[in-house]
């Protein structure tokens, strides 16, 4: 079950750092409010709930072409909520053929290739929040652009 299934003031929490966030312009290897790309601020969100910390030494591949099969950027989400998180009861989980819920990470394949290299933050509401080049971090509704481009999805979930 995911942290936000029962916890609304954890998801309300999610939301505001959406609004936070919104209108941030895309830089790639940002990393603070006047540029961000779309793994640093789920990063920097999510370490602002304390659900992963030490975000400044998060190694995720900055350059997303470098990706290997090994998925080197889910891989490090993974490391830094469960090995690194601030709440030992919440673990990061993926899976590739379930329903987003909301909190989820989403992974895509923004682009033709056997990797993802593009990520966002799943809401209510069949929205997404995500920072992306030329548009920069912004809401979107999670529509059939993205489900056919969907690679998979990390669910945070309680021990």
């Amino acid at each position: 079950m995911s942290i936000f299934d029962n916890d609304r003031r954890l998801y309300k929490h999610l939301e505001l750092l959406c609004e936070k966030w919104n209108g941030t312009k895309y830089l790639h290897m940002g990393m603070n409010e006047f540029g961000v790309d779309c793994t640093k601020v789920i990063a920097l969100m999510f370490q602002e709930m304390k659900i992963i910390s030490k975000v400044d030494n998060v190694r995720f591949p900055r350059d997303w072409f470098e990706n290997t099969k090994e998925q080197r950027a889910i891989n490090e989400f993974l490391r830094h909520i469960n090995e690194y998180g601030e709440n030992p009861y919440v673990r990061g989980n993926v899976y590739e053929n379930e329903e987003p819920k909301p909190g989820d990470i989403l992974f895509f394949r923004a682009r033709e290739s056997y990797v993802a290299n593009h990520s966002g933050v799943y809401l209510k509401n069949n929205r997404m929040f995500h920072c992306i080049d030329g548009l920069g971090c912004h809401f979107v509704d999670y529509s059939f652009f993205w489900k056919k481009k969907f690679f998979s999805l990390m669910r945070l979930e309680g021990n």
